[in-house]
């Protein structure tokens, strides 16, 4: 891995043509998540960071799951 969260977060964005800002929200005493939202074919960019935590996975399975199941692949 090369490069930050953030500016991983901008890629996607950019390949998903994400056309505002990200929004921030705390969702954890040291826990933020960043969101761009109205993205081609309705797609959201979501990534959630610990401050002063590294590089980490952030164990929250069923966030990570409410998340990706409101998607389905085409002809799926």
């Amino acid at each position: 891995w090369q490069y930050t969260m953030h500016a991983a977060e901008q890629r996607w964005a950019a390949l998903n043509g994400c056309q505002t800002a990200p929004t921030t929200q705390w969702v954890a005493p040291n826990v933020y998540e960043e969101r761009y939202s109205g993205c081609q074919g309705d797609a959201d960019v979501v990534g959630r960071m610990t401050v002063g935590g590294g590089h980490i996975w952030l164990a929250d399975n069923d966030a990570l799951w409410a998340f990706v199941s409101r998607y389905r692949r085409a002809g799926r």
